[in-house]
């Protein structure tokens, strides 16, 4: 109950703050004498009123969970990290069965990777089949199995070290072609940037995957809703997936919707501009870095980047966000766009910008595909590794607890004040903005 009252103390505090400055822009109208002397008035007790909620929700973290939470710093997912001509592992130990059931699936990762350099590692009753193929580039044959399946009587740790002193080399991806766990330790043993397979109990490595894909066989039956896939197909769910992961990343489909026809004037006005979206709402404020620190992050953006303006951008319920924020910076290095920009604008918009910030909203995500450098501010409540943006240039702030994700949807179901969000720091996410860079835009092209 204590730190729900917290919550409840800081809402109100930041609600009427909002209140206030919503009935001080009807009494003393921007740019007037009488605006400028309330503003002087006006400005030092909305920063009061944001340091003390700031300072409680502070006290009650430390109160409460200390020693949970914590900032990490992630890239968006793994594609595109490859090299042009990255090396490849395959490991392919099973048996005559398993080799032929596998053909369509490794075809599709030579497509999909036509410039790699593939090595298998398969039992040597496949060489020969495996060196016809005309696939690999280098064949290593390696006994994890005996020659018949039924002899199997399990691995030891004399099997795991004749592995390792196989001389394999380095890799940029590892790959286990086997959907059963057993040989999945042998990727942990792999000097690889990246693994990928099915899924394996941490004992036997699956911790240490990249990419891990739910086991397939028995799915479907033990949910009633159809038939398991076959042994092929499922393998070659693996293979689209891997292509899918980490092949260098095309444009995305949704630069369809980029549209420059789109933007109106004032829209056109920014858009010439070198300009850093800010989108200061997420849809769910339990999810929402507070308006203080956004503002803090773009005093200091501002400060690095003297060419540029801060475009704030948001739905009609971010407006008051918008304007608590544009209150705080120079009236010339700030454009309140929230509430104002058309949805089907939004793409065209955001095309244009030198950089995104954002928390976990569609905004975010829309940035990331077009290729924005897009730093995104994410909280606990849901899972970061599935959720994340994608693109090539993103960066992730996330704030962990041990309680996160905890799925929540409202502000005041949480018991700790949201210290996802809260641990997270302006320096953290300034940080973010430095690794990811501003992009250099063309001029727009006329309409």
């Amino acid at each position: 109950m204590h730190e729900l009252a917290e919550n409840s103390a800081n809402s109100g505090a930041i609600a009427l703050a909002q209140t206030m400055m919503a009935v001080r822009r009807r009494v003393f109208p921007p740019d007037s004498r009488r605006e400028a002397v309330a503003r002087a008035l006006y400005m030092p007790f909305v920063a009061r009123l944001q340091r003390a909620a700031e300072a409680r929700q502070q006290r009650a973290l430390q109160d409460v969970v200390p020693q949970t939470a914590e900032v990490v710093q992630l890239r968006g997912a793994p594609q595109g990290r490859l090299p042009a001509a990255p090396r490849i592992l395959l490991l392919k130990l099973d048996h005559i069965g398993d080799f032929l059931l596998g053909m369509r699936s490794v075809e599709r990762l030579r497509e999909g990777f036509p410039d790699a350099t593939f090595t298998l590692v398969c039992g040597p009753w496949n060489r020969g089949w495996a060196e016809a193929t005309g696939w690999f580039d280098r064949v290593v044959t390696f006994d994890f199995f005996p020659a018949s399946s039924g002899d199997w009587e399990g691995a030891t740790e004399d099997l795991y070290a004749a592995f390792v002193a196989l001389p394999l080399g380095r890799f940029d991806l590892a790959i286990d072609f086997r959907h059963d766990f057993d040989t999945r330790k042998l990727l942990t043993l792999v000097d690889a940037k990246y693994r990928a397979g099915y899924c394996a109990m941490p004992e036997f490595g699956g911790d240490r995957l990249d990419l891990a894909l739910p086991g397939v066989e028995h799915i479907s039956p033990e949910t009633g809703t159809g038939t398991p896939l076959l042994a092929e197909q499922r393998l070659m769910v693996l293979a689209d997936a891997v292509v899918e992961a980490f092949r260098p990343l095309p444009p995305h489909p949704a630069r369809t919707l980029v549209d420059p026809r789109r933007l109106n004037p004032a829209l056109r006005a920014v858009a010439e501009r070198r300009f850093i979206a800010m989108a200061v709402g997420t849809g769910a404020p339990i999810k929402s870095w507070s308006l203080n620190r956004f503002a803090e992050l773009a005093q200091a953006l501002l400060a690095r980047h003297e060419d540029a303006v801060v475009a704030l951008i948001g739905g009609p319920r971010d407006r008051m966000a918008g304007a608590c924020i544009a209150e705080s910076l120079p009236a010339d290095r700030v454009v309140d766009l929230t509430g104002e920009i058309d949805l089907l604008a939004m793409p065209a918009f955001l095309d244009r910008a030198a950089m995104f910030v954002g928390g976990d909203t569609g905004m975010t995500h829309l940035a990331a595909l077009l290729g924005v450098p897009t730093v995104s501010v994410f909280s606990g409540a849901t899972a970061v590794e599935v959720w994340r943006p994608v693109g090539p240039r993103v960066a992730i702030v996330a704030g962990k607890t041990s309680c996160s994700p905890c799925h929540l949807t409202k502000l005041e179901q949480c018991p700790y004040n949201v210290a996802c969000l809260e641990v997270i720091k302006v320096s953290d996410v300034l940080e973010a903005c430095d690794s990811v860079g501003l992009a250099a835009r063309p001029a727009l092209v006329a309409a």
